[in-house]
């Protein structure tokens, strides 16, 4: 008779099998390591009691010994390190954002899909059919999330500048509701998104000088 376990013997599991993955790919072959087991290591990590939760998965892995000493090396010297990226150790094909990440992001980084065709020296129905279809090639999926690590630095920069400029702390309307965005700081985002797109442009670069 097989025995019942609970949900929290079945998540202890689950996220057992995730790190057994992250720990191989650091190893020996990120062949079973997907992008799920990533994110799914990854909020862990956000957690205070992390290291126990992580503990206590890996003696749900199945090893003992040797093995189970091995693991638990990896979660206290690795895994703690500032430095470590839990998604540099995907394969090639789990690097790659899927359509709905694709369409997401680039909705966020503000630019349209002509743009990214000519920057990228593709048709624009090309760029569609990635964003409907088919998961973005791998050389395009790291210009993209370089452009995004760009546009934090660059609203991150805009903002101590405000702050500075102001000489003291920026204090949230009182109409504004927790967890939402107002609408004048969605346009001013994506009118500095243009902006600094447009500085990426030839032909802009040639008409401002450079500006």
């Amino acid at each position: 008779m097989p025995t019942h376990k609970s949900a929290h013997q079945k998540a202890m599991i689950r996220i057992g099998d995730a790190l057994t993955y992250l720990y191989n790919a650091v190893t020996t072959s990120a062949d079973a390591y997907t992008r799920a087991d990533a994110m799914l290591v990854h909020t862990i990590l956000t957690r205070t009691d992390w290291r126990d939760v992580l503990d206590e998965a890996a003696r749900h892995t199945g090893r003992d010994g040797s093995q189970l000493e091995e693991l638990d090396l990896f979660i206290a010297d690795d895994l703690q390190h500032a430095r470590f990226d839990l998604f540099e150790w995907l394969g090639d094909d789990e690097k790659r954002l899927t359509p709905a990440e694709f369409h997401c992001l680039r909705q966020r980084l503000g630019v349209t899909a002509k743009w990214l065709a000519s920057r990228w020296n593709v048709t624009e129905r090309s760029v569609q059919r990635w964003e409907n279809f088919r998961c973005l090639p791998l050389d395009f999926t790291e210009d993209v999330l370089a452009l995004r690590t760009r546009q934090f630095d660059l609203i991150r920069t805009q903002c101590e500048e405000a702050m500075r400029a102001q000489s003291g702390v920026m204090v949230p309307h009182k109409k504004y509701h927790a967890g939402r965005i107002p609408g004048r700081m969605v346009a001013d985002h994506r009118l500095a998104c243009a902006r600094e797109n447009r500085r990426d442009d030839p032909l802009h670069r040639r008409c401002h000088g450079g500006v």
